[in-house]
């Protein structure tokens, strides 16, 4: 499986600046690009941003209520304030998903995983040892794509997030990305070589 060339300019030059000598990247990939309302497809349970669950109900209720209020008095600017603050509520914190998403990416040589991640505007990234890596698990789609997840043997100092729900996981993970299960494969024999390396110099 060749590398895509499909990274950020920054996030490659960013990687090479940790690279050892002659380690090269194996793999490189994104997050599937596609957007979506969380709160429509997961029946309103959803912790994107605002740490907030089953909102749908309450925001609609809401706007039902006072949008219904304020056209009866004929406020006008209360209701479309009323009703521009509702869908507010609902679409930008998949706006803000959809950014983080977006600005997220993953690459592994045969030593260490690396990510770019997105908070509030900012990119970081992070890199793992292989060795460090207890075990790689993964959780495949319908369409053959899916989450890959790293356990570590012991924490690690950062966090990914789940871009269907939102919420954040515990540990890092490569999300929504193709053909998991052959991904999976192939780190895992990394994983265990780079062990086995680590194993002899020490």
């Amino acid at each position: 499986m060749e590398p895509e060339k499909i990274l950020d300019n920054d996030f490659e030059q960013s990687i090479q600046a940790y690279l050892f000598e002659q380690e090269g990247i194996e793999w490189e990939g994104k997050p599937n690009p596609k957007f979506s309302l969380t709160l429509f497809e997961l029946g309103g349970h959803y912790d994107v941003m605002t740490g907030a669950t089953s909102i749908l109900g309450f925001v609609f209720g809401g706007m039902l209520i006072f949008g219904y209020v304020f056209y009866r008095q004929g406020n006008w600017v209360a209701f479309a304030l009323t009703m521009i603050i509702g869908l507010a509520i609902i679409v930008i914190p998949d706006i803000l998903k959809h950014e983080r998403k977006k600005h997220t990416q993953y690459a592994f040589t045969k030593n260490r995983v690396f990510f770019q991640l997105w908070w509030w505007g900012k990119k970081s990234i992070h890199f793992i040892d292989f060795a460090d890596v207890g075990q790689i698990t993964y959780e495949e789609y319908g369409d053959k794509s899916g989450v890959l997840h790293f356990l570590p043997k012991t924490p690690f100092n950062f966090f990914t997030h789940d871009f269907e729900t939102g919420k954040k996981r515990f540990y890092p993970t490569f999300e929504m990305i193709p053909n998991v299960v052959e991904l999976q494969k192939k780190l895992e024999i990394f994983r265990i070589e780079r062990i086995r390396k680590k194993a002899a110099e020490g």
